[in-house]
């Protein structure tokens, strides 16, 4: 019958858990099972099957035909995607090197080369074969440092396309991904858990504090192009979960513990011409000290603190 077999190679290595592989090469998978090197090497593997040998410097998934032959790219590494389908005489492969281009594409059907989708500089290893088997087998170990022989005594782990919706449900995956500092989602925060949306106001607290946004100035939103600022984003998000917490008599305490009444009143009908009213705002907390602490020394503390200072107690 002939050897058939498909995959993507990469010349770098991953964590074994497959997530920093899965986002860098847009595979939405989560991790089965450990298979072995015969089970990995079948013919006819199942769609949306992925079995991936994890090396400290190298990467082999073994694919469907479908994917193997549309391949994948990155900018970050170099990528050989491959089919190898003797009994048809059958080939085809995709490679790349810190592009998200593939530039050069090469297939062959029934023993012949297809030209006219043939596209890219001819690697240089392609003079040397007549095979094209052992011409993938070639380049495979070119852009590794591994044979197909080396791999097929090692371990495997089998990942299932799972797609966005299922991902999207785990908190870990999507706090990982940082997927809520890049994209606005007003529909996902409030699928979440109680406790998860707790656990996401407080990450996203430490955020602001950490990195000194004012979360009371308004929010400037997309230019031109419809991109909006990474600090427009998160913000968005932030005061979406704030919102939620707030309407749920059993979490707005855990708002209400970092924001007076006046800010919180503030953050949700800003007037970015009111600058006045913006100063009091960002001071609001000092208040409670002022039956302690002269008005002379109020006016100092406010010309020198931070709109984010009054958070330290609680950090």
């Amino acid at each position: 019958m002939g050897q058939g077999l498909a995959g993507i190679c990469v010349n770098k290595g991953f964590d074994i858990d497959g997530f920093d592989l899965g986002r860098d090469l847009s595979f939405e998978w989560q991790f089965q099972k450990k298979v072995s090197p015969e089970i990995a090497f079948e013919k006819n593997k199942r769609k949306k099957f992925y079995d991936v040998c994890f090396l400290e410097n190298a990467t082999l998934i073994l694919t469907e035909l479908e994917t193997g032959m549309w391949g994948r790219t990155s900018e970050k590494y170099e990528i050989f995607s491959f089919v190898i389908q003797e009994s048809t005489m059958s080939f085809s492969f995709k490679w790349s090197l810190n592009s998200d281009f593939e530039q050069r594409y090469f297939r062959v059907e029934n023993n012949i080369i297809e030209e006219e989708v043939s596209i890219g500089e001819k690697l240089p290893i392609e003079g040397l074969y007549d095979d094209y088997t052992n011409l993938i087998e070639a380049q495979i170990k070119e852009t590794t440092g591994f044979s197909l022989k080396d791999f097929s005594d090692k371990e495997f782990y089998r990942f299932k396309w799972v797609g966005w919706e299922i991902l999207s449900k785990d908190l870990e995956y999507i706090l990982r991904s940082e997927y809520f500092y890049k994209y606005v989602d007003r529909g996902l925060i409030p699928n979440y858990t109680q406790e998860e949306q707790i656990r996401l106001f407080e990450l996203f607290h430490k955020y602001a504090v950490d990195n000194n946004i004012d979360v009371y100035h308004y929010m400037t939103y997309g230019n031109s192009e419809g991109i909006m600022p990474i600090e427009t984003i998160f913000k968005t998000n932030y005061q979406d979960v704030i919102k939620i917490l707030l309407k749920n008599p059993e979490t707005e305490s855990v708002v209400k513990k970092y924001y007076t009444k006046n800010q919180l009143d503030w953050l949700f009908c800003i007037n970015q011409n009111d600058e006045k009213r913006y100063n009091e705002i960002l001071n609001d907390h000092i208040k409670i000290e002022e039956n302690v602490i002269s008005n002379e020394d109020i006016s100092r503390k406010k010309s020198k603190k931070k709109w984010w200072g009054f958070w330290n107690k609680y950090i």
